[in-house]
């Protein structure tokens, strides 16, 4: 009877690992955790009656449980009272997409609506220790939450987490809500907890506390995803001391968001377009990070275009990747022209073009940029910039002529990659583009086939 009890103990142990792809514990940790399970293996034969799984240290019970799922560590908590104390004070509660999957594995219309609610009300308010991280994203399941197949955590049940996690030493934390019909507030307790050192914002409103100048004070990567930022009417510039990344989604009203991060090195803002009214916000950061990515419509769009020649050299930035290109647009053209050559350390540029079915090329616009000498076009040069990657290239004269302007001016380029657009058939234009002259004697341009995966 123990020796069955005891095998299905190390067979579920195995299987975790099988089941997880990778591992988050370090190496030493699976090798401590296989000695033991081959030692639970020997006695097992030998006719032993001591459960050896059971006594392995709480750190490495700890380790096994955060190789399972939420449901598959709870089931593990069944074994014994030893695991049931590791279980309370497991610091890493998911309830994300394999933990709502779960209650919907049945299709008939007859079940009763699941509370999801107090299951996971009490696996976060039964903790006994630290919460290191916290995952809730149900996003994914707005039809059953509409559909009311699921009873889904209101603001309250929110609230409430969120007090509990701030006091809980919480260090990573994602929360994403797109599906609320009304705008939830950011809890004041999350923006300004001690502990948080990585965080994952998504279907909030933002407002600044009222109390403190110092916002997320040791977080050093932020990200929102579908977040208002609401006006701060005080006009205070709010510290953020530890960041080092942040990035936008999909955020309305990010030139709200003013900061000073004097840490910052990357900044992202990807389906922002048309949101900035003043470019200055942009300015701040442009000038320290070395990181930037960003859609071309953010600035291009906007009166503020113009103003990118006033804007600063941005000394530290050393890599740009500017997606949603259009080369049809002789707007998007000057933009990025102007913006590289404000960074004289740029090692690596990406551009990420976008065609809108329809349109063609604008010859009256192309014509009259491609009057200028192709010199003139980057006056300044790009002298470090080694690596450009191009994707969806669909050889519009513009672009063609960003090409034949990036080799004739990087001395010290390595590598320049166009990724062709799937119904991209202009010959020609690849003749054209290899017989460009190049400054680098070190350039190759590499053409590849576009892959969809």
């Amino acid at each position: 009877m123990f020796k069955t009890k005891t095998a299905s103990k190390v067979s579920a142990l195995h299987d975790a690992f099988n089941r997880r792809r990778r591992p988050i514990f370090p190496a030493i940790s699976i090798q401590i955790i296989s000695v033991m399970a081959s030692v639970c293996r020997r006695k097992i034969t030998s006719g032993a009656t001591e459960d050896f799984i059971s006594q392995l240290p709480a750190e490495v019970k700890e380790s096994i449980l955060e190789l399972l799922s939420m449901r598959e560590a709870a089931r593990m908590a069944l074994l014994s009272t030893h695991w049931k104390d590791v279980w309370f004070a497991h610091g890493q509660l998911d309830f994300d997409f394999n933990f709502f999957s779960h209650f919907l594995q049945f299709d008939d219309d007859d079940e009763p609506k699941v509370d999801c609610v107090e299951i996971m009300n009490r696996c976060v308010m039964l903790r006994t220790g630290p919460v290191k991280k916290f995952t809730l994203a149900h996003s994914e399941f707005e039809e059953y939450y509409i559909s009311g197949r699921i009873q889904m955590p209101l603001p309250p049940d929110i609230d409430r987490w969120c007090l509990f996690l701030s006091r809980k030493g919480i260090e990573k934390l994602h929360l994403s809500i797109h599906n609320f019909n009304e705008t939830y507030d950011l809890q004041e307790c999350i923006v300004t907890c001690p502990t948080i050192q990585q965080a994952l914002i998504g279907g909030f409103s933002f407002r600044f506390p009222v109390n403190s100048h110092c916002v997320f004070p040791a977080v050093t990567s932020l990200v929102f995803e579908y977040v208002v930022f609401e006006p701060d009417p005080t006009g205070t510039v709010y510290s953020l001391p530890n960041l080092e990344k942040l990035s936008f989604d999909k955020c309305p009203g990010i030139d709200n968001f003013v900061i000073c991060a004097p840490k910052l090195k990357s900044l992202t803002i990807d389906r922002n377009f048309r949101s900035l009214t003043d470019s200055r916000w942009f300015v701040l950061h442009f000038a320290v990070i070395n990181t930037l990515y960003m859609h071309a419509d953010l600035l291009s769009d906007t009166p503020d275009a113009v103003a990118v020649r006033t804007f600063p050299i941005a000394t530290n930035l050393q890599v740009v990747v500017i997606h949603s290109v259009n080369f049809v647009r002789a707007k998007h053209f000057t933009f990025i022209t102007e913006l590289i050559q404000k960074c004289p350390k740029l090692h690596e540029l990406g551009i990420k073009t976008w065609h809108y079915y329809g349109q063609r090329d604008d010859e009256e616009d192309a014509s009259r940029i491609v009057e200028y000498p192709y010199s003139s076009v980057l006056r300044n040069g790009l002298k470090m910039l080694k690596t450009v990657k191009m994707q969806f290239f669909h050889g519009y004269r513009l672009e063609v002529l960003f090409v034949k302007t990036t080799l004739l001016n990087s001395p010290a380029l390595e590598e320049l990659v166009i990724t062709k657009a799937s119904h991209f058939k202009a010959l020609e234009t690849l003749d054209e583009v290899m017989s460009f002259s190049r400054t680098s004697p070190k350039a190759q341009v590499v053409f590849m086939e576009e892959k969809y995966e």
